[in-house]
C-alpha cells in the first residue's frame, strides 16, 4: 500500500509541476554537466542527489534554485564538507554540498556560534525567516571540501516533511542528455554456479537461450550516459517483462534509513567474482515481503519453471530507453542449502572471536561461515547475502597479546578491498568489543602512534598545517593562539589544517587526539 501511496502521490507532483516546475533557477552559471546521478550504485548507499562539473576547478558561483530560508549551515571534515540546506514554500528542500565558501552573512553566523561554542565541527539549524533568499541569489561557491574526491556541486532535492532525496532532474534542473543507456551484456548463472556473460547481437537480442534456476541468476550490466564518451552515470528505470507479468526497478525517491539496500540491488556476487556493478532485475523474494529499499514495483508473478521469452527495457532521467530481449528456460533447484534466516539473530564462533548480528540484518537469507586465518589474531567471515545492520564482533582476549587492551584495533577488511579500523570497547568481563556493518578478512592489530602535526606555511593571516593519523580518524582537536580558542577547519582528506585570522605575531598551540587516544601536542612561535 505505501508504495502505492508514493507513487501516485509522485505522478501528483509531476502533474502539478510540469508546467511550473519548483527548482526555478539553476544552481551555477555554467553549462549543466553531470558526474554523478541520482540513485547511482555507490559504495553501500545510493547517491542521494545530483554531482555537476565545476569545469576541473573550485570557485564557482553558486546560486540558490528557488526562493526560501537557509535553514541549516554543515562545516565538517568529512562527508559533505561544506555545505547549506535551504527551505522553499513549495515544501521541498535543496542541498548544496562540497563548497568552499558562503555567503559572508551565513559564514559569519556559523563562526558566531563556533567561537561561542568552542566547536570544528558545525551542524547548525537556522530559525526560519532568519536569512530569506531569492531565486538566483549567490549562497557560496563551490569546492572540494569534505569526502568530495574532485571539484564538483553536489545538489540535492529533497521532501522538507519525510526527508527523502527525489530527483532533482524531474524537478526542473535542466541538463542536456540525449544519449540513450548502453547496454554491456547481461551476466547470467549456469546451474554449475558459473557467471557468463551474454553480449546482445542482431535486434538487441541474445544469440543463444539462458538456462537458470531463477531470475535471481540474471545481472544486468549497463551504464548510461548523458554525451558519447562521458563518465557512466546511474540507471532510473529497468523494467523486465515476461509474457503479462512485469517487475520494474524505479529509483525515484528513496528513504536514507533505506540506502544500504543498493547491497541489494547491487549483484554482489558478479562483483566478486566478474569485478563489475551490474544490477539485479528482480527483487529476492522474501518471506515477509519486505524490501531492503522500497524501489521496486510489480505486476503479476514472474514465472518460475519452463520456456519463456523477457523484455528488458532500460531507462534514464531523460527517457532515453535501450532494449534487451532473449529467451531463458528455468529450471529450479531441488536441493536446499543451509542458511541462516534473515528475519532471525543469530551468531558464529571460531575459538576466542564471536560474531552476533541482530534480527534483518542482511538483504535475504544468507549462508554464513567463521574461519580461522593463516596467521595468529586472523579470522574470515563470509555471506552470501549484503548486510544492513552493524555487527557485533566479541573477542576473549587471550593472555598471549601482549599489546595494551585500549590501543587494540580489529581491520576488517571487505572483498572490494575497503577497511574499516575498529577501536574496541572494553567489557565489564574483560572481553574485547568491536561494532561494524563490514565483514571480510579480520585482523587484530594495534595503534599506540599520536598523529603528526608540522607546520607548512603562512600567507597572509591563514596558516596552513599537516595535520594526519596514521591509521585512524582524528577525534578531537584544540587549536588556541596566544592561550585564546580559535577555530581552524580541518581538510582530512588533504591532511591539512587550516587557521585564519593569525595576528602579526604569537603562538599557536594545537593539540590533536586520534580514535585510540593517542594524543601530541605542537607549538609554533610566529
Amino acid at each position: 500500500m505505501r508504495r502505492w501511496l508514493i507513487t501516485l502521490g509522485w505522478i501528483s507532483c509531476l502533474m502539478l509541476h510540469a508546467q511550473s516546475p519548483p527548482i526555478t533557477h539553476q544552481p551555477m552559471d555554467i553549462p549543466a554537466s553531470m558526474a554523478g546521478s541520482f540513485g547511482e550504485m555507490r559504495h553501500h548507499h545510493f547517491h542521494s542527489g545530483i554531482d555537476l562539473r565545476s569545469q576541473g576547478k573550485t570557485g564557482q558561483i553558486v546560486r540558490a534554485m528557488a526562493d526560501g530560508d537557509l535553514r541549516r549551515i554543515v562545516i565538517k571534515p568529512g562527508g559533505f564538507g561544506w555545505a547549506l540546506y535551504l527551505e522553499h514554500p513549495s515544501g521541498h528542500t535543496s542541498v548544496y554540498a562540497h563548497l568552499s565558501e558562503f555567503k559572508q552573512a551565513w559564514m559569519d553566523h556559523a563562526m558566531a556560534y563556533a567561537k561561542r561554542n568552542h566547536r570544528y565541527v558545525i551542524d547548525i539549524p537556522v530559525t526560519k525567516g532568519k536569512f530569506p533568499i531569492k531565486a538566483g541569489d549567490i549562497i557560496g561557491l563551490s569546492g572540494n571540501s569534505g569526502g568530495s574526491g574532485g571539484p564538483h556541486l553536489h545538489v540535492e532535492w529533497r521532501d522538507s516533511q519525510t526527508e527523502e532525496p527525489l530527483n532533482p532532474l524531474t524537478y526542473g534542473l535542466v541538463v542536456n542528455d540525449k544519449v540513450e543507456p548502453a547496454i554491456r551484456g547481461l551476466y547470467a548463472k549456469s546451474t554449475e554456479g558459473a557467471w557468463q556473460l551474454h553480449r546482445p547481437g542482431k535486434d538487441n537480442q541474445l544469440a543463444s537461450e539462458l538456462i537458470l534456476t531463477s531470475w535471481q541468476d540474471l545481472a544486468l550490466d549497463v551504464t548510461d550516459h548523458m554525451e558519447s564518451g562521458g563518465r557512466p552515470l546511474g540507471i532510473q528505470r529497468i523494467t523486465l517483462q515476461v509474457g503479462e507479468s512485469m517487475q520494474t526497478l524505479h529509483i525515484q525517491r528513496f528513504a536514507f534509513h533505506q540506502s544500504r539496500g543498493v547491497d541489494a540491488l547491487m549483484h554482489m556476487d558478479v562483483q566478486m567474482k566478474k569485478g563489475r556493478r551490474c544490477y539485479r532485475i528482480v527483487p529476492f523474494a522474501l518471506k515477509d515481503g519486505q524490501q531492503p529499499a522500497d524501489i521496486w514495483e510489480g505486476r503479476g508473478s514472474l514465472p518460475t519453471q519452463g520456456k519463456h521469452h523477457f523484455t528488458l527495457t532500460v531507462e534514464d532521467a531523460h527517457g532515453n530507453r535501450s532494449t534487451l530481449h532473449g529467451d531463458v528456460q528455468l529450471k529450479p533447484l531441488t536441493s536446499a542449502r543451509l542458511t541462516h534466516d534473515y528475519r532471525l539473530p543469530g551468531s558464529l564462533q571460531q575459538g576466542s572471536m564471536k560474531v552476533s548480528f541482530p534480527a534483518h540484518s542482511f538483504t535475504h537469507s544468507p549462508s554464513l561461515s567463521l574461519r580461522k586465518g593463516d596467521k595468529q589474531w586472523q579470522w574470515s567471515l563470509s555471506s552470501t547475502a549484503p548486510v544492513l545492520k552493524p555487527f557485533t564482533y566479541t573477542w576473549t582476549v587471550s593472555k598471549e597479546w601482549p599489546e595494551p587492551l585500549d590501543k587494540t584495533l580489529l581491520i576488517v577488511t571487505d572483498f572490494r578491498g575497503n577497511q574499516s579500523r575498529l577501536v574496541g570497547r572494553l567489557l565489564t568481563d574483560g572481553r574485547l568489543q568491536f561494532r561494524s556493518k563490514q565483514w571480510g578478512h579480520m585482523q587484530l592489530s594495534v595503534d599506540t602512534t599520536a598523529p603528526t602535526i608540522r607546520w607548512i606555511q603562512r600567507q597572509g593571516s591563514l596558516a596552513t598545517l599537516h595535520l594526519a593519523d596514521n591509521r585512524l580518524d582524528i577525534q578531537s582537536m584544540t587549536v588556541t593562539v596566544n592561550g585564546q580558542w580559535v577555530w581552524a577547519y580541518h581538510d582530512a582528506k588533504n591532511q591539512r589544517l587550516l587557521v585564519s585570522d593569525l595576528p602579526e605575531s604569537g603562538e599557536l598551540v594545537v593539540v590533536a587526539e586520534d580514535e585510540a587516544g593517542n594524543a601530541t601536542t605542537f607549538r609554533h612561535s610566529f
